[in-house]
């Protein structure tokens, strides 16, 4: 997986800032942190905006080791961090509730509820689109309330009574 332009800044930054060349900087684009340093120390890299960071909740449980990281938040096209986070204050804002350090809101997407994954063949699509259309309308603009009741309702009307259950409805 490539780089992306905020990752690449701040790789450039943490190797000038530790005095470190980029290929001793190790890299992990799908793992939290982004980056290790070769001292072991881990940065998360998150791009602001406006005033807020995305942290999903795969990081704040990668985040709960005990190897020390920070979170690094840049603007976009930012060659220095905006904000220095340490994941100990990360973590305890999320728990905390406030879910804000300083003056960075911290959207968590889904943290505190059940996330589903639906996979909707061809033919399934092809028959909830119709039935969204009957029973919704042909022209209504379709937001995503409407569809997960309409999704439930028309999996129960299927017997998939265990629709309800795994929170469709």
């Amino acid at each position: 997986m490539a780089i992306n332009k905020t990752e690449k800044l701040a790789q450039d930054w943490l190797s000038e800032t530790y005095n470190i060349p980029t290929d001793s900087i190790t890299f992990s684009p799908t793992k939290t942190p982004d980056f290790v340093l070769p001292d072991g120390h881990g940065f998360e890299i998150k791009r602001l905006y406006g005033d807020k960071i995305i942290v999903y909740p795969s990081q704040i449980k990668a985040l709960t080791t005990d190897t020390p990281c920070t979170i690094l938040v840049f603007r976009s096209g930012s060659r220095e961090p905006v904000a220095k986070i340490p994941a100990e204050e990360l973590l305890s804002a999320i728990n905390d509730g406030t879910r804000a350090w300083r003056n960075i809101k911290i959207v968590v997407p889904g943290y505190g509820q059940m996330l589903i994954q639906v996979k909707i063949s061809g033919d399934l699509l092809k028959d909830l689109s119709a039935y969204i259309t009957a029973e919704y309308g042909p022209n209504e603009r379709v937001l995503s309330v409407v569809v997960r009741r309409a999704l439930a309702e028309y999996l129960e009307k299927k017997g998939y009574h265990e629709a309800s259950q795994i929170g469709v409805s």
